[in-house]
């Protein structure tokens, strides 16, 4: 706080005596995880600062947006799928599943490739308010996993990261989502993907549910 800090965010084990110790020091659960905030004045008056920028600007992931990322993610809300490429579920902290992301972009820019990976940035603030990535499928030749996740308030530019990727024609391009969140599979759509399954009650509702959600996959060729 003392270097105009606005919110710390980390993660420890839930039933460890730093635990306790973090929430006598202001900190407090973002969910059942082991995942943690603490705030300057507050989450609502640092996310009414942060989410909010006018014509964000679309940028290759770099080592900038690896801790801008972190509020996005970590965020409650709609959309149990929010990365499924680096398999990112629920609220969660982005930073692990990130860095090979940033690594691998890093490689690219330096051989003159297309992104695979592009955040919707807002540049005053650095704040990363939206997130699109592709990465080979592990699995299936000739196939690529594709995810997209924003803010609430910045889904009409899902579309924008969309296309920032560039994606190779003649390969098949796989997405998931959930019922939670139509802004997603709108933006989806939009840009030419199709629902071509539902795998039911494939995943947990949110963390330490025992409800199942549904999800669903669509693909573009």
């Amino acid at each position: 706080a003392t270097n105009n800090g606005q919110a710390l965010f980390l993660g420890t084990d839930p039933d460890s005596v730093a635990h306790k110790l973090y929430l006598q020091h202001g900190f407090r659960d973002v969910n059942t995880a082991g995942h943690m905030a603490w705030y300057a004045r507050g989450q609502t008056d640092f996310e009414s600062a942060w989410f909010v920028g006018k014509s964000p600007e679309i940028e290759q992931l770099n080592w900038r947006h690896w801790p801008a990322a972190t509020p996005l993610f970590l965020q409650s809300g709609p959309g149990i799928v929010r990365c499924a490429p680096l398999r990112m579920f629920w609220s969660d902290l982005v930073e692990g599943p990130l860095l090979p992301a940033i690594e691998t972009e890093m490689k690219r820019l330096a051989q003159g490739q297309a992104p695979a990976a592009v955040v919707l940035k807002y540049g005053p603030t650095g704040a990363v308010l939206g997130m699109a990535l592709r990465q080979r499928d592990q699995i299936w030749p000739a196939t690529f996993t594709v995810d997209v996740f924003c803010h609430q308030d910045y889904w009409s530019r899902a579309g924008d990261l969309l296309d920032a990727l560039h994606l190779p024609a003649g390969e098949t391009h796989v997405a998931f989502g959930d019922a939670s969140c139509p802004a997603k599979i709108d933006a989806l759509k939009n840009a030419g993907f199709a629902q071509v399954a539902v795998l039911p009650k494939r995943i947990a509702a949110d963390r330490g549910q025992i409800d199942m959600a549904d999800i669903i996959q669509m693909e573009k060729s």
